[in-house]
């Protein structure tokens, strides 16, 4: 079996994810061993570092969200910032769940094209006219409005008593 060339572009990215990288690495490497603020505990000056860390891997992009995430998660594991058990507690909310499966909902949405092939079957059965696609979609929108929260104060005021 061949082993595959880098293109130039490739491997140009190659080098940019490594840089990123390692900046990354580098930001909470330096937050990480600057002294201890009064007041602050180690502990929490340490789980800053790899907060910061976090974004700016989130920022750099030097690999997916997912991977960075699960990396910080893992080293705040391996260094006893955090306990194994806090540091998988989120997972088990069912609104966090919620979420990370509108992501992956939105993403093959947009990778398939499927959002696009249904608004075109919209338009071509209600689209007639300008008209009847504008009330056909205040209507719905109108019908569906009270049984969705698109907004996170609409669902506040919704379930406040």
């Amino acid at each position: 079996m061949a082993t595959p060339v880098l293109t130039p572009d490739k491997g140009e990215q190659l080098k940019r994810d490594i840089r990123n990288a390692v900046i990354t690495v580098l930001i909470g490497a330096v937050i990480w061993f600057i002294p201890v603020p009064v007041g602050l505990k180690a502990v929490t000056w340490h789980l800053f570092a790899i907060f910061v860390a976090v974004i700016a891997g989130f920022i750099l992009n030097p690999l997916p969200l997912g991977a960075v995430s699960m990396i910080a998660l893992s080293f705040a594991t391996i260094t006893n910032t955090v306990s194994l058990g806090d540091a998988l507690s989120g997972f088990s909310d069912s609104i966090i769940w919620l979420v990370v499966s509108s992501f992956l909902f939105a993403k093959a949405f947009i990778k398939t094209g499927l959002g696009y092939r249904i608004a075109y079957v919209l338009i071509r059965a209600i689209g007639d006219s300008t008209r009847a696609y504008s009330s056909s979609s205040t209507f719905t929108r109108t019908m569906g409005s009270p049984a969705w929260c698109l907004t996170s104060w609409r669902c506040i005021r919704r379930s406040a008593p």
